[in-house]
C-alpha cells in the first residue's frame, strides 16, 4: 500500500512520522512525506498516488488540514487518517467531512494493524487506538496499552526525507 504522510512543515524532524514510516516499511508498504507549506504539495501527492493519506496534526492547523484533505479526496479514492496531538485530545474531529479515521495516542502498532486490515480488503473498524467512520457510523475503539519494549519498534525512517520535494 502507498501511504502519503502530510505534515505542516519540516522545521524540526517529524519524529513520530519517521517511526510510523519505519514500521510500515518493515511490513512492506511504501511511504512518502510532504509538507503543506511546500508550494508543490499537490504535484508531490499526484506523483505518488497514495491509497492512504496520513496527516500528523497539531492544534491550530486543523482547519487548513481539513481543507487540504477534502481537496485531495476529490482527486483520489484514498482513505484519510489523522493522528498526532490534536486528534489524540480532540478525537471528535472524526465528525468533520472527509475525515475517515482518527488515531489516538501511540500510532506505530495501531497504524500497522490498520493498514494490514486495509490490505486484506476490509475497513478496520475494530483496531484499538482508532475511531473510524463507516457509512456515517463512528466506531470508537479503546486505547491500547503503551508499547513496553521500545526495541520492538524499528529505528526512525530518515530515508523518508529523500523523497520530500523540499529536500534540504
Amino acid at each position: 500500500m502507498r501511504i502519503m504522510f502530510i505534515i505542516h512543515d519540516i522545521i524540526m524532524e517529524p519524529l513520530g512520522v519517521t517511526y510510523l514510516s519505519s514500521v510500515l516499511k518493515r511490513a512492506g508498504h511504501q511511504t512518502r512525506l510532504v509538507a503543506i507549506t511546500q508550494g508543490d504539495l499537490f504535484d508531490v501527492v499526484d506523483a505518488f498516488k497514495p491509497e492512504l493519506l496520513g496527516y500528523s496534526l497539531s492544534t491550530g492547523y486543523e482547519q487548513r488540514f481539513f481543507d487540504i484533505n477534502l481537496e485531495l479526496k476529490k482527486r483520489y479514492n484514498a482513505l484519510s487518517v489523522f493522528g498526532g496531538a490534536h486528534p489524540t485530545f480532540f478525537p471528535e474531529m472524526i465528525e468533520q467531512p472527509g475525515v475517515d479515521a482518527v488515531c489516538l495516542g501511540e500510532g506505530e502498532l495501531a497504524l500497522a494493524e490498520f493498514v494490514e486490515a486495509l490490505d486484506d480488503g476490509k475497513l478496520p473498524t475494530d483496531v484499538a487506538n482508532f475511531w473510524v467512520k463507516d457509512n456515517g457510523t463512528i466506531h470508537r475503539n479503546p486505547v491500547r496499552p503503551l508499547v513496553e519494549d521500545l526495541d520492538t519498534i524499528p529505528f526512525p525512517d530518515r530515508e523518508i526525507f529523500c523523497h520530500y520535494a523540499g529536500k534540504h
